[in-house]
């Protein structure tokens, strides 16, 4: 049985920004999600992927320091 959240809960749960998390799917950067009537919807892979992506760019982004 899949669960689908919103972009909320993503927000709510990776404690990201909501722009940076549009702005990293309009980009390619991460896959986009599936959508229901129109609004995006994530799985728990999908916040697995988008977690990942921002904790790897965080942690790169330090090593240039």
């Amino acid at each position: 049985m899949n669960l689908y959240v919103g972009m909320k809960e993503v927000v709510r749960e990776l404690k990201i920004p909501r722009h940076r998390i549009i702005y990293a799917l309009s980009s390619g950067n991460i896959p986009e999600p599936g959508r229901i009537q129109g609004r995006r919807v994530f799985t728990k892979d999908d916040i697995k992927v988008i977690g990942s992506y921002f904790h790897k760019k965080e942690v790169s982004n330090e090593s240039r320091i």
